[in-house]
């Protein structure tokens, strides 16, 4: 049965942006585990709440499925740790940003929500954060309790962070993980109770009216089946300011890649060359980071 109520708002008022891809369930049947560097072009039926503005797939049987092993079941994704070097210099960016925004201040709890293969918390412990993370793949945990040395990574979803103290962490992070979840909007209320009071949340997720995806509609890259929920700046932000958030930075989001992980990506090769130890920013302008904190009441 399929729930077209909004995720956000629960408005049943729906236009339909985009019909779903012909293969998209026998996609799902098939495909049991998920792999962050993916770029299947399947995807289901892409809707818009008339009423708040979200954009989102309906929620039925067979996605909520999906999603129970889609993401436990992910194995480590080579071509993903292969870039490990430019994935942490695009963490060091990000969290130079945060200290600014916590006063420089370090030794403060810093949660990592998706956290992956752990690059973000890794970085963030060198720099002197108490950091920890949250990852529902079993084997991206033993990754980094192996390989990294970590062993403040929990294995498990959004029910872990539930579980945690109110008013606990300074900093909670959330890297392309909103568009991934069923309940986007329940999950940003969670961390504004988390987030003690002055901390920050800082996320990233595809923008739906970026140039981008206006000029490359439903073959844009960001439209993929693992991608469930869509935000625009303007909802996005406005849910962020209806939960209580005060948005303190705002920006297209930043990634460093090696130019031959680029070339592999543009001609489907696995090559490995000297190319791959010369990293260069990338930025589409079609992905928001933003940064909000939650209010000294």
């Amino acid at each position: 049965m399929v729930n077209v109520k909004c995720p956000g708002c629960k408005s049943d008022h729906t236009n339909v942006l985009y019909n779903s891809t012909d293969d998209f369930q026998e996609w799902i049947s098939k495909n049991p585990s998920y792999k962050i560097t993916d770029t299947f072009r399947v995807h289901g039926e892409i809707l818009k709440c008339v009423d708040c503005g979200l954009i989102y797939v309906p929620r039925n049987e067979a996605l909520d499925k999906l999603l129970q092993t889609f993401y436990t079941l992910q194995k480590v994704d080579e071509e993903y740790i292969v870039e490990e070097y430019g994935r942490r210099k695009s963490a060091r960016n990000i969290l130079n940003k945060l200290s600014v925004l916590c006063d420089g201040s370090l030794k403060k709890k810093l949660l990592d929500v998706g956290t992956g293969p752990a690059f973000f918390v890794s970085e963030a412990t060198k720099m002197g954060w108490d950091a920890m993370g949250i990852e529902s793949s079993e084997e991206s945990c033993i990754f980094s309790k192996e390989k990294l040395r970590l062993s403040t990574i929990s294995l498990g979803g959004l029910e872990v962070l539930e579980s945690y103290p109110n008013n606990m962490y300074r900093v909670i992070t959330a890297w392309d993980f909103i568009e991934h979840i069923l309940e986007p909007i329940k999950f940003l209320e969670l961390v504004f109770s988390k987030l003690e009071p002055g901390g920050v949340l800082a996320i990233s997720t595809p923008r739906f009216d970026s140039l981008a995806s206006k000029v490359f509609k439903e073959k844009w890259h960001a439209i993929i089946p693992s991608h469930i929920t869509f935000f625009t700046n303007e909802v996005l932000l406005s849910y962020l300011k209806k939960i209580g958030f005060e948005v303190v930075g705002l920006r297209t989001h930043t990634r460093y890649f090696s130019i031959q992980y680029l070339l592999n990506r543009l001609f489907h090769k696995n090559n490995q060359s000297s190319l791959g130890k010369i990293v260069i920013p990338i930025n589409l302008l079609d992905e928001i980071e933003v940064y909000c904190r939650k209010p000294v009441r």
